[in-house]
């Protein structure tokens, strides 16, 4: 049966016994799915409620049946992307940082949350100014109870790590801080 690449979202995450409920859109249709967590990098053990997730699903009889169920993958996606896109497809770039605000928006990120931030990612004009700023993303997701709020912060500092380049660089990651404030206005993440 022919397999079909589909986001979702964790409803429910038990720590304990590594396993959560996550909700898939799907043929204009939602479903949850009870699913097993592996071990991964970023964050916990386990995703936490309102993470993205991603997956592939098939039909089998009268039901749905995902696998291969991946998380991080929006993080992954634009840490391998965002420094460097010229060698993106921009169409599914942007896509995906839509998706992201999204997501970040039903994780109950606010715009108020990352208005500092985003003020002073845009301000900054060289590395070192923009470097410094890694101390007010970890305030900021330390001070923070949202899944949404702590894993920006870990996007944006590990993307300013990486900045290399004086001038481009430090362009792309504002053009891509830019663009997702963007979505998330477009998305109605709450003031």
């Amino acid at each position: 049966m022919k397999d079909n690449f589909v986001t979702g979202v964790v409803k429910k995450a038990s720590f304990r016994n590594k396993e959560g409920i996550i909700e898939f859109k799907f043929n204009n249709t939602k479903w949850t799915k009870k699913a097993k967590f592996a071990r991964r990098d970023c964050f916990n053990d386990i995703p936490q409620v309102g993470e993205p997730v991603k997956c592939k699903v098939y039909k089998n009889s009268n039901e749905y049946v995902a696998k291969n169920i991946t998380t991080c993958w929006l993080s992954d996606y634009f840490k391998k992307t965002t420094l460097n896109p010229q060698a993106n497809d921009y169409d599914t770039y942007y896509d995906n940082v839509q998706y992201y605000a999204e997501q970040l928006s039903n994780a109950d990120l606010s715009m108020s949350q990352i208005r500092k931030v985003y003020s002073s990612v845009m301000k900054a004009e060289s590395i070192k100014e923009v470097k410094m700023l890694r101390p007010q993303f970890a305030y900021a997701s330390g001070r923070s109870n949202y899944i949404g709020v702590k894993n920006l912060m870990a996007l944006l500092d590990f993307l300013v790590k990486a900045v290399e380049n004086e001038k481009q660089h430090l362009k792309n990651l504002q053009s891509f801080l830019e663009a997702l404030v963007a979505y998330l206005k477009y998305v109605g993440a709450k003031d």
